[in-house]
């Protein structure tokens, strides 16, 4: 059996069973659960970003559309 594999049997009624697993499978998991968070908060801080950014662009639109309506009831 090769060293590097991780053996688990399972007996019951119905017979058995016999998993392999890498050894490395539980850093491997660990690794992929960080990863995973680490792009969720990215993703969740760049969202916030965005959302701030959309914001200040529609307070600059009404403003920029409050100058205008203003302008053009002197006009007329």
């Amino acid at each position: 059996m090769p060293q590097n594999q991780l053996v688990i049997t399972i007996i019951d009624e119905s017979g058995s069973k016999q998993l392999k697993f890498s050894k490395n499978l539980k850093r491997n998991l660990i690794i992929s659960v960080v990863i995973l968070l680490l792009i969720v908060g990215l993703g969740v801080g760049f969202l916030k970003f965005l959302i701030a950014k959309m914001d200040t662009m529609t307070s600059e639109r009404n403003a920029v559309l409050r100058d205008f309506r203003d302008l053009y009831q002197k006009n007329y």
